[in-house]
């Protein structure tokens, strides 16, 4: 038994190499010495104990006495101290909370708070407004933007051809093209508020549509 205890000793912390991992596993063909061989329930929760503990404790199941309703319980991880949520929730001391607020209390705190971090009070606040300003054709960009509210705006956010077809969102059409007119993209008069049924789909549509449109927003004007 003594030798048997060095060797296991000396072997502790020595990594196996590939060519001897390989030799084991040929040498343990045909041992039968834990074929058929079942585990009881116990075995198997030790097993498990000792591979989930490594883990900070997580999955670690054991039976607890519930901190609250004093129940037994079986606890997922080690620093569970309460059977549920509910329990909890009893537990937790509320005395420093005052929940008895009415609607009148509350609607002084909401009107204390009111604009309180927007605009210039906000950290994320930029002095410099020409530095959000961009020449960006996607509709984040700022430049694009103020051009179609401006455009819906002025045509208070209704079809200009107003019929019975007329659904959808309403969008801020370019009349003359944003490639081949770059010095009218953000010309408000170069621009016409349509529904989604009414805006031009295709190119040849939209430049057949353009001598309309023009007519539209001169009348305006």
């Amino acid at each position: 038994m003594e030798s048997i205890e060095k060797m296991r000793k000396s072997h502790l912390g020595v990594k196996a190499s590939d060519e001897t991992k390989r030799k084991m596993s040929l040498a343990a063909i045909g041992n039968k010495s834990h074929s058929g061989r079942k585990l009881t329930q116990n075995h198997k929760l030790n097993i498990s104990n000792a591979l989930n503990s490594k883990n900070k404790g997580y999955y670690f199941k054991t039976e607890k006495l519930c901190k609250c309703c004093n129940t037994l319980y079986v606890a997922k991880n080690l620093g569970s101290k309460y059977c549920s949520r509910k329990c909890l929730a009893k537990d937790r001391d509320w005395s420093g909370i005052d929940r008895s607020q009415n609607n009148e209390t509350r609607k002084k705190i909401s009107t204390s708070l009111k604009g309180k971090y927007t605009k210039e009070k906000s950290y994320q606040w930029i002095a410099d407004r020409t530095k959000l300003k961009d020449d960006s054709r996607e509709r984040g960009g700022q430049l694009h933007k103020e051009w179609s509210d401006s455009v819906k705006n002025r045509d208070n956010w209704k079809c200009r051809i107003s019929d019975e077809n007329c659904s959808g969102r309403m969008e801020s059409h370019h009349i003359l093209s944003w490639k081949d007119y770059p010095e009218l993209r953000y010309d408000t008069n170069n621009g016409i508020c349509l529904c989604k049924y009414h805006h031009p789909r295709k190119r040849k549509e939209e430049i057949s549509l353009i001598p309309i449109f023009q007519q539209i927003i001169n009348n305006l004007n």
